[in-house]
């Protein structure tokens, strides 16, 4: 595996008896749909332009990461024209942890949409969508109560840190998270929305889109685990975790969810190497990590959780596991509060694969799954 930093290489010289596997395979057969062709023929259902009239307001529940996959403003709203719906009928609902850089892009590739960036704490914006079996009420993003055709548009992740669309909705889009309420039930209340899926492609191939109801995410899925997904045997020593240049900066969020699903694959007192050239913005990684220092420092016992957010509890629990490991552009400050080891060159990493008996490489760790075969882990 060709791993990245700056303006160097570092393909990895690893003994084969000692390396797991290097994911994806290549070897899985490919038949990659577009985004324009999965629009015009969806999985089991009418086209796009069919499934709505003039007068609806409509509501796309974008997750920003498919920007990088190819998702393209002009061709949705050129299918939604067909149906005699203008971009002003439109409007682009983010998740709130959108960053400012995805929203600006947004705003200037969606020409003539209202964006909006959800906001849970923001009275105005929330609606009742239904309420629960024993009475507790959801509340949702006004716009997704309010709207005529809702489209989510996600990509899929699977194990800790599951996104689908149902996620992306709820807790994605929720004003109040209640416990014990499935994101599948909600997106059933909002009354089955149209759903567009990008299962990223392996080896730098194009990704398939895939169009339709759940239907259309099941089969997205499905594809999905044939080519990311890793039956693993037993647990390793060493967990390369790479995040490619191409699936551009990083947030605190993806690095800690990508611990929690390869967690169970490390052995207890292992290490985990983090190989990730862009960050999203340091003053906001510097912020995060005083904060993961102050909780820490607060517990009663080092490491306890109880007070943090999901985030932090995947990286306390990673820690927990083992060592953590950063090849990143974050200062040594940031790191040591993270209680991380900072990387400053490749040949570091080297050392350190050099050195374990067992090595589990991942070549891009926001698509990638391992399945350990002596522990079953469910989508979450």
């Amino acid at each position: 595996m060709e791993l990245y930093w700056g303006d160097e290489t570092l393909n990895l010289k690893l003994d084969s008896s000692k390396t797991v596997s290097q994911l994806p395979d290549g070897n899985v057969p490919w038949t990659g749909k577009g985004f324009a062709e999965a629009l015009e023929f969806p999985f089991n259902f009418p086209p796009l332009d069919q499934c709505a009239t003039p007068d609806d307001r409509v509501v796309v529940a974008l997750d920003p990461g498919t920007l990088a996959l190819g998702f393209s403003f002009a061709i949705l709203l050129e299918r939604l024209q067909k149906a005699g719906i203008a971009a002003g009928q439109v409007t682009i609902l983010l998740p709130s942890q959108t960053s400012d850089t995805s929203l600006a892009k947004i705003l200037q590739e969606a020409a003539g949409c209202s964006v909006e960036r959800h906001n849970p704490a923001d009275a105005m914006a929330r609606m009742i969508l239904g309420g629960t079996r024993d009475g507790r009420q959801i509340y949702l993003n006004r716009r997704l109560v309010e709207a005529d055709l809702t489209i989510v548009v996600s990509g899929v992740r699977l194990g800790g840190g599951n996104q689908s669309p149902a996620s992306l909705i709820y807790p994605g889009m929720a004003c109040d998270v209640l416990s014990g309420v499935e994101a599948g039930t909600v997106l059933n209340l909002l009354g089955a929305p149209y759903l567009i899926t990008a299962v990223p492609g392996p080896n730098g191939k194009a990704p398939h889109w895939f169009a339709g109801r759940m239907e259309a995410f099941r089969a997205a899925r499905d594809l999905h685990r044939s080519i990311w997904n890793l039956d693993l045997e037993e647990p390793v020593e060493l967990i390369v975790l790479n995040w490619p240049k191409s699936s551009g900066p990083r947030e605190f969020a993806n690095l800690a969810t990508a611990l929690e699903r390869f967690r169970p694959c490390l052995e207890p007192g292992g290490r985990f190497v983090i190989v990730c050239p862009e960050i999203s913005d340091t003053d906001d990684w510097q912020a995060m990590a005083s904060t993961y220092l102050d909780a820490v420092e607060s517990s009663e016992t080092s490491h306890s959780a109880g007070s943090f957010t999901k985030t932090f509890k995947r990286w306390s629990r990673a820690l927990r596991q083992g060592s953590i490991f950063i090849l990143s552009s974050l200062e040594t400050d940031t790191c040591e509060d993270l209680q991380a080891h900072r990387l400053d060159r490749l040949s570091n990493i080297q050392r350190l694969a050099s050195a374990a008996t067992t090595i589990l490489l991942i070549g891009d760790a926001d698509r990638a799954m391992a399945k350990p075969a002596w522990q079953t882990l469910g989508d979450s």
